[in-house]
């Protein structure tokens, strides 16, 4: 399941208390629980670059660190610091 951000949220670190500078991205929810009920691996594409993530390690990342954020048309967004990100095999721009 493919998943363009067109930009990382950069604050995350402060809003979440996150270790040197680590920047955060938001995916919704029912995206999240649609990826792991279809059993699909996430490719996220931001600033040019290609990521492969787990969605059951991200969901259950945060919910248990709780950092849920609650954006524009009360989209609910679950942040994952990027760091849980995995470049995907052949983009090593």
């Amino acid at each position: 399941m493919k998943v363009k951000i067109r930009k990382p949220f950069y604050n995350a670190f402060k809003t979440y208390g996150w270790k040197d500078s680590t920047p955060g991205i938001g995916l919704r929810k029912n995206l999240l629980l649609k990826a792991i009920r279809e059993g699909q691996e996430l490719e996220i594409e931001t600033e040019g670059r290609n990521y492969t993530l787990n969605p059951q390690k991200a969901y259950d990342y945060a919910k248990k660190k709780k950092t849920m954020f609650l954006a524009k048309f009360n989209t609910l967004l679950y942040v994952i610091p990027m760091t849980m990100l995995e470049l995907k095999v052949g983009d090593n721009k």
